[in-house]
């Protein structure tokens, strides 16, 4: 875990939260950056802005997903053994598909 919280650059103590809720809330929404609650200097919770939460459930839904684990697997097996193409092959052979010869400009 604390590997993990390395990464996290913003603490509060537990006491803090109480006194400042609405300024902190409003700093979350500003700055989006987690904010590591501590009580008695030890980690107890986790505030972090609404879209991280958002993106955390859909990763933990993507996660339950057998058939989106076995095709990234099988994926992975086929670039280890050599049979994966390039992002740029990928992608000329997805504008040859389309009939494009050159990337759509927006004017």
């Amino acid at each position: 875990m604390a590997a993990l919280l390395g990464n996290i650059e913003e603490f509060i103590g537990s006491r803090d939260l109480r006194k400042n809720l609405t300024k902190i809330l409003k700093e979350l929404q500003e700055e989006k950056e987690t904010i590591v609650v501590t009580s008695q200097g030890k980690p107890a919770g986790v505030l972090l802005p609404v879209e991280e939460y958002i993106a955390l459930l859909e990763t933990i839904q993507d996660l339950h997903d057998k058939n989106l684990l076995e095709s990234i697997a099988a994926a992975r097996r086929e670039i280890e053994e050599g049979k994966g193409i390039t992002a740029r092959e990928y992608l000329a052979k997805r504008k040859k598909r389309e009939g494009r010869t050159s990337p759509k400009r927006v004017a």
